[in-house]
């Protein structure tokens, strides 16, 4: 193994520092992965949402079958 030239003091010193990256790094982690399922959640909610309300104005008649397919559709391809 190759010698650093530091002290055992600073080694530990440093390892200390990398402790606590590694903890903030898990808590920055952490975070995103709640925002990230946060966001899905609220993803799909509004995608029923648009469903049911497109879903219902075709069964009243209101717009017709074939234009709420293309609302649908245009979703998913901007």
């Amino acid at each position: 193994m190759k010698k650093s030239g530091k002290t055992k003091e600073q080694l530990l010193n440093e390892l200390t520092e990398l402790r606590q990256r590694i903890a903030e790094l898990e808590v920055m982690e952490n975070t995103y992965k709640k925002a990230k399922e946060a966001l899905l959640n609220s993803f799909i909610a509004t995608e029923w949402f648009l469903c049911y309300y497109l879903f219902n104005l075709c069964q009243a008649g209101r717009t017709s079958c074939v234009s709420t397919k293309t609302q649908l559709s245009s979703l998913y391809t901007e």
